[in-house]
């Protein structure tokens, strides 16, 4: 049994769907203040949109447009108050 998604289908709808739908990655990751990843794109598109994607044409599409989540700074300098 093949799965529901949009990459099951022919490989002109596959391309199709890929080619116009680039900007919806980029709206949700813009939409986010910059602080989706991946997975959490990933998420979205399922549950909002209802459409099913791997995680590698995600990374794919991201990568087209130089697209880099912020991360938070884990080493911030810790100043100290008793000097």
């Amino acid at each position: 049994k093949k799965g529901n998604s949009v990459l099951c289908e022919r490989i002109s709808l596959r391309y199709a769907w890929i080619k116009n739908n680039r900007m919806l990655v980029k709206l949700i990751f813009i939409n986010s203040k910059k602080r989706y990843g991946i997975l959490r794109i990933k998420a979205d598109l399922e549950g909002d949109y209802g459409v099913i994607v791997s995680r590698k044409l995600i990374a794919k599409i991201m990568k087209y447009y130089k697209i880099k989540v912020k991360m938070k700074s884990k080493n911030k300098k810790k100043v100290c108050s008793y000097n």
